[in-house]
C-alpha cells in the first residue's frame, strides 16, 4: 500500500497545528473595545475590523471563525453579541479577555452550534489557511523554481523559496520578478492578488470557479477546472515562453479595458451590501 501523501502541515514539519497558530496569533495586546483609540481607525492592522464595524447592524449576533486574539472586539461598542472560535485554546482565551461574549476552541469543520445560530458569520483572514498548496508543492520542479508567499509557513525544499508574508508595497517587485502565478485555492472569492497579477501582465493559472465570471474573463487566465488541470497548466506554461507571453498579452488587454481599482472596490461593496440586505430581510421575517 503506497504511503499517504503528506499534507501542508506535515511538509512544513508542523506536528501540533493548534500550537502553530497559538504562536502566530496570540499576543498580550489589549484589543478590548474600551481601549480602542480614534487614531486606530487609520492603522492598517484594523482595516478589516473597521470595515466590518461600519457595516454590521447594531445589536447583531456575530460569530468569528478563527478569532485569534480578538481583532473584532471593537464590535462590542455597537452592542454586538460576539462569539469567537479558534483552533487554539490560548487564542480563544485571549479573545475572551478582550471582550468576546463567548469563545470556543474547536475545528471549523466541527462547530459546536446548531444551524442558523448567528445573524452574521465573519471569516477574516482564515481561508488563506484552507488552500490547495500541497497540490502545488507536489508538482515536480525539474524546470522551475517555486516561490511561495502569503503566510508564515517555514517551508523548505529543493527549488523552493518561502518568502512568508510579503509587505504590500513590495508586491509590484514580486510580480515583476515572476514568470507565472499559480493560484489553486478555492472558497475565498477571487483574490485581489490574482486581479493585481493579471493587471500587471503576469500569466496566471487559476483554479476556476463559475462565480469568477462576473469579476474576470476566463480568457485572461488559464481557467483550470481541477487541481490536475492546474498541474497540466503549470507544466505547459513552464515549458513555453511563447505561451506565457501570449497569456500575458491577453491579461494586459483585459485589464486595460475592463479592470480598475474603483470597479473592484465597488463590486466588493455590492457583494457585502447584498449580504447585509439579505440578513436584514431574514431578521424582519423572524421578528
Amino acid at each position: 500500500m503506497p504511503p499517504q501523501k503528506q499534507n501542508l502541515y506535515d511538509r512544513a514539519g508542523i506536528r501540533d497545528v493548534a500550537e502553530f497558530y497559538r504562536t502566530k496569533f496570540v499576543s498580550d495586546e489589549v484589543l478590548d473595545a474600551r481601549y480602542f483609540k480614534a487614531l486606530d481607525r487609520f492603522d492598517i492592522r484594523f482595516a478589516r475590523t473597521i470595515w466590518i464595524y461600519d457595516n454590521v447592524r447594531a445589536g447583531s449576533t456575530v460569530l468569528e471563525l478563527g478569532c485569534g486574539a480578538g481583532m473584532l472586539a471593537l464590535l462590542k461598542r455597537k452592542g454586538i453579541t460576539l462569539t469567537g472560535v479558534d483552533l487554539s485554546n490560548e487564542c480563544a482565551r485571549a479573545a475572551s479577555r478582550n471582550g468576546y461574549d463567548r469563545t470556543f476552541a474547536a475545528e471549523l469543520s466541527r462547530l459546536p452550534f446548531p444551524d442558523a445560530s448567528f445573524g452574521l458569520v465573519v471569516n477574516n483572514q482564515v481561508m488563506e489557511h484552507v488552500e490547495n498548496l500541497d497540490a502545488v508543492l507536489s508538482i515536480p520542479r525539474e524546470n522551475h523554481h517555486l516561490v511561495v508567499c502569503g503566510a508564515r509557513r517555514g517551508l523548505r525544499g529543493s527549488r523552493l523559496t518561502d518568502l512568508g508574508v510579503v509587505p504590500y508595497a513590495q508586491m509590484p517587485d514580486l510580480f515583476g520578478c515572476a514568470d507565472l502565478m499559480v493560484h489553486a485555492s478555492d472558497g475565498e472569492g477571487l483574490p485581489l492578488a490574482v486581479q493585481e497579477g493579471v493587471a500587471s501582465g503576469l500569466p496566471v493559472a487559476l483554479l476556476w470557479d463559475e462565480g469568477y465570471v462576473g469579476w474576470i474573463s476566463p480568457d485572461a487566465v488559464v481557467a483550470c477546472g481541477s487541481l490536475a488541470d492546474v498541474e497540466a497548466a503549470v507544466r505547459r506554461l513552464v515549458a513555453s515562453a511563447e505561451a506565457r507571453a501570449a497569456l500575458s498579452a491577453r491579461a494586459r488587454a483585459w485589464a486595460e479595458h475592463k479592470w480598475s481599482w474603483n470597479e473592484t472596490v465597488a463590486q466588493y461593496e455590492g457583494v457585502y451590501r447584498e449580504a447585509l440586505s439579505n440578513q436584514e430581510e431574514a431578521l424582519r421575517k423572524t421578528a
